[in-house]
């Protein structure tokens, strides 16, 4: 199935902080039938987050939080990918409204209030 999340990743789990049970390493054919990446995932609840190189970690989401979270990618994302805004000064000028630093904002680092927040932020 999967394995303890290791230590060579930014954040690492032994247990689900939503439930207390084992969080695993999983290959993400397993949850989307295509390879996105690894992903941490509870054996219980089933709270995830995926893991990349360029971005190792992030909060387990529950499927609430994962649900905000693709609101949030899906108005985001279509702006830089339309090329109508960089995506860095993006997450730049969406740090400062939230008044955290740069490196702290990241859809995946938030929690469920943080991200209600920044989709307040977004569509404005």
């Amino acid at each position: 199935m999967g394995e303890v999340l290791s230590i060579k990743h930014k954040q690492t789990w032994e247990v689900c902080p939503w439930c207390g049970n084992k969080v695993i390493v999983i290959d993400s054919r397993s949850i989307y039938g295509r390879y996105y990446g690894l992903i941490a995932e509870c054996i219980e609840c089933k709270a995830r987050v995926k893991l990349n190189q360029s971005f190792k970690g992030g909060l387990l989401a529950t499927p609430e939080i994962r649900q905000q979270r693709m609101l949030c990618h899906e108005k985001f994302d279509s702006v830089w990918k339309k090329g109508l805004a960089d995506r860095s000064q993006l997450y730049k000028v969406l740090a400062d409204k939230l008044n955290i630093p740069r490196p702290a904002c990241h859809f995946s680092y938030f929690n469920l209030t943080d991200l209600k927040r920044a989709y307040k932020i977004i569509n404005q």
